[in-house]
């Protein structure tokens, strides 16, 4: 049961990795937290379509580039995603009431894939806190 005011409460970050002369550096890694207020949320849809999980209630790196780290760029920001454990908190709102449903991690990237662009991050210690 989802109700506004509920969090989503986890650490993410990154990995680094190392270009030649000892830079480093990061693709431009995205994690969305999203939820979906239809029961049982059995569709998660694909590429683009987040399926059931339409109301995104976290973005982190939303601005990521739409290239990879190899392509300089003036606007691209190499840590823009966390690269050390970083805790997030994703509140729900915008319900009308409590609900069933559920939440997801949605790692999205432009042109990501296995030869795209995109490191990878990592997630832990989730928690689910409901209102109290």
């Amino acid at each position: 049961m989802l109700q506004n005011g509920d969090k989503v409460v986890f650490y993410t970050r990154t990995v680094v990795i190392s270009i030649g002369g000892g830079d480093s550096t990061d693709y431009g890694n995205r994690l969305q937290v999203r939820v979906s207020t239809n029961g049982a949320s059995t569709n998660v849809g694909s590429g683009d379509d987040p399926g059931d999980f339409t109301n995104n209630i976290l973005d982190i790196n939303p601005d990521y580039p739409n290239h990879n780290a190899f392509t300089s760029s003036a606007t691209y920001d190499p840590v823009a995603y966390p690269v050390r454990w970083t805790r997030f908190e994703a509140v729900i709102g915008g319900l009308n009431g409590p609900v069933n449903g559920r939440f997801a991690f949605r790692y999205y990237l432009n042109d990501a894939g296995s030869n795209g662009y995109g490191t990878a991050v990592a997630i832990d210690s989730v928690a689910f806190i409901g209102k109290k």
